[in-house]
């Protein structure tokens, strides 16, 4: 068990270093004990409540926030396909100035991400009518558009990225506000936004 906890300590640590090997032991661990929690719900039959979404619910959501990889804003479809587990995709865009040798670079960063929650609303009986707590994992695509002469660094114009994400949603009816938390092996950051449910 401190074994475990020493590697979770030591994942996050390199993630803001942003240390790629490291971050792909994070992100094993999580999806680890997310299909272990999901397992036991499933196989138990204890929930007895479900996510904010419902199965076959759907969810839209504009969010804005801050990353290390400069201010995105994003709109996502998310929808549910199980009582505690959705599905989703997100596009987003970025603006980021970066400094290389004396030099600054502008860039604008296009992105798409597919991702999956696992809420846990039955797991910790939550009401659902009125929050949502949720992990999940990412897979992203950016497409950096950057000035002339940054090639030249060595550096690409696009980006495969494997991230988590950890976020808590409070519902007013159909409309949410949410925060969440995300890293992946492109950047880190937190973002805040409002989400409206329909069926």
């Amino acid at each position: 068990m401190h074994v475990k906890l020493s590697i979770i300590y030591i994942c996050f640590s390199s993630v803001a270093s942003f240390n790629p090997f490291f971050c792909i032991i994070l992100i094993h661990l999580i999806l680890r004990y997310l299909i272990i929690c999901i397992s036991f719900i499933l196989i138990t039959g204890i929930s007895k409540g479900q996510s904010p979404l419902e199965e076959n619910g759907n969810q839209f959501s504009l969010s804005s926030g801050y990353t290390t990889a400069g201010i995105p804003v994003a709109v996502s479809y998310e929808m549910g396909i199980h009582p505690d587990i959705s599905f989703g995709i997100e596009g987003s865009y970025r603006m980021y100035s970066e400094v290389l040798d004396d030099s600054t670079y502008d860039h604008n960063i296009a992105g798409v991400s597919f991702f999956g929650n696992y809420y846990f609303n039955s797991l910790l009986k939550m009401d659902e009518k009125k929050m949502g707590l949720y992990a999940g994992l990412n897979l992203s695509y950016f497409k950096w558009f950057s000035p002339e002469g940054y090639l030249d660094q060595g550096k690409s114009s696009s980006t495969l990225a494997i991230g988590a994400q950890l976020g808590y949603r409070f519902y007013f009816g159909k409309f949410g506000a949410f925060v969440e938390g995300v890293g992946n092996t492109d950047h880190a950051g937190a973002k805040a936004g409002l989400s409206f449910l329909f069926k």
